[in-house]
């Protein structure tokens, strides 16, 4: 067996308007080859599409669009890569507080004397 990284894209609409959204899922995928794991990350998307009501009663829409990616992992490793991004922030300190925020945030929650360090 094998492990895949796959990403799955839905479309989610509103009926009350407004832009329409894409959601971008890195999705875990254990299979014995590639057209096995594209197979059920296809199937997982399928299987989440979802129509409902939201607090306005207006009709909400999440659409499986398509596995976008699909890659083979390496054997596993501590701290090997899984994803990267590149983001280029209109505001760099305002997006570096933001980050900064975050990782607070996720301190407090795992080690909550932490903070009492800073």
């Amino acid at each position: 067996m094998y492990w895949y990284l796959a990403k799955i894209v839905f479309q989610v609409s509103c009926e009350r308007g407004g832009k329409i959204q894409f959601d971008e899922q890195l999705r875990l995928i254990q299979a014995e080859d590639e057209f096995q794991a594209y197979v059920k990350a296809q199937a997982a998307g399928l299987a989440e599409e979802e129509r409902f009501a939201d607090g306005h009663g207006k009709q909400v829409s999440w659409l499986f669009v398509s596995v976008s990616e699909l890659k083979q992992l390496d054997p596993w490793s501590d701290g090997m890569m899984l994803h990267s991004t590149t983001e280029e922030p209109e505001e760099a300190d305002s997006y570096r507080l933001q980050l900064r925020l975050r990782g607070a945030s996720i301190r407090q929650r795992v080690m909550p004397e932490a903070l009492q360090l800073l």
